[in-house]
């Protein structure tokens, strides 16, 4: 059985890094749960590149190497805040429900994608 969670794609993002590190990048980047700028070997290269990219986002729990390289930083809810779901195998689905309520001002990721894509509102933003 194939496991789903975590997978990659090396030869395209070495493909997209090199394009950021030559400033050929796409005008907008969101990076979510991850810290490409500490994790690739050619980081710091990424991290300068981020700043040629005209509207940078980075969603995550606080603000790592990447973060602070982006044009915004966006707090998440921590997992146990979070509904969620997920494909571990085929066939496999499963659905992750809140444990506690969030204990600072975030939002959820997948919140946030949806009032961007204008398919939901937020209560209390205008």
């Amino acid at each position: 059985n194939p496991i789903n969670l975590y997978m990659s794609d090396d030869a395209r993002m070495a493909t997209f890094v090199k394009e950021v590190e030559a400033g050929k990048g796409p005008d907008a980047v969101i990076i979510y749960g991850a810290n490409p700028a500490y994790s690739l070997p050619n980081g710091e290269k990424f991290a300068s590149g981020l700043k040629k990219i005209k509207t940078t986002v980075s969603i995550g729990s606080h603000a790592d190497e990447t973060a602070t390289n982006c044009t915004f930083m966006v707090p998440d809810h921590h997992p146990l805040e979070a509904w969620s779901d997920l494909q571990a195998t085929k066939m496999h689905y499963a659905l992750a429900q809140p444990t506690i309520r969030p204990l600072h001002e975030t939002y959820s990721a997948l919140e946030s994608f949806l009032v961007w894509a204008d398919k939901a509102k937020r209560e209390g933003i205008h």
